[in-house]
């Protein structure tokens, strides 16, 4: 594989989605990002509300890292 490839796959998917949950916050601060509105900055064809195991677990990090927390399983994310 040509060296200048393998420099665009090391860490691309995750650095563009971390990049689309940023772009979202900036736009709302205090909504949390969902998979559809990441997915619409990621230019992804529908069912735009879905997200892979990988970037799933990463949008929790993510919001939780900004500031985010859940009542319970299913609830929404919310800044307390």
């Amino acid at each position: 594989m040509p060296e200048r490839l393998r420099k665009r796959q090391v860490g691309g998917e995750e650095a563009r989605f971390t990049w689309a949950f940023n772009e979202c916050l900036r736009r709302e601060p205090n909504k949390a990002p969902s998979p559809t509105a990441i997915n619409l900055l990621l230019e992804k064809p529908p069912p735009l509300n879905v997200l892979t195991g990988r970037k799933s677990v990463l949008r929790t990090r993510l919001l939780r890292e900004a500031g985010f927390v859940q009542d319970g399983k299913w609830s929404r994310w919310h800044r307390p």
